[in-house]
């Protein structure tokens, strides 16, 4: 959302997730489902499967950000290529490396706790 902001320009989803993005309000206008509208375009990793990323980016220059915690599937050597090792089963140590290294300005939890712990008040 703040790449939508940052360059006034709608962030390209598919019915599924903009469904999604509607029903947790997440400022529905910043996306479209339409592919014409945005240079910007959220993929399913599904969709990676058979996707051939060096044609992609030869048509035109194309930069992946790849989020998963998966080790060795996604791995490329591309320098147009940034694999992100975080996906929301990771482990509570691979999830402080990635908080540490975005250093965000607020962390919202999105999945509840058992007990409101000292270990994730200080998280």
């Amino acid at each position: 959302m703040q790449l939508a902001d940052d360059f006034k320009a709608k962030i390209v989803v598919d019915n599924e997730r903009m469904a999604k993005v509607k029903l947790m309000d997440l400022r529905p206008e910043l996306f479209t489902t339409n592919p014409d509208e945005s240079l910007f375009h959220i993929k399913s990793i599904k969709d990676l499967n058979g996707f051939d990323i060096n044609a992609c980016n030869r048509e035109c220059p194309t930069i992946f950000v790849i989020l998963t915690g998966w080790n060795d599937k996604y791995n490329r050597n591309l320098p147009f290529y940034f694999k992100v090792p975080y996906s929301s089963h990771s482990n509570y140590r691979e999830l402080e490396r990635f908080v540490k290294a975005v250093n965000p300005k607020k962390l919202i939890f999105n999945v509840s706790d058992r007990a409101n712990t000292k270990r994730r008040h200080d998280f």
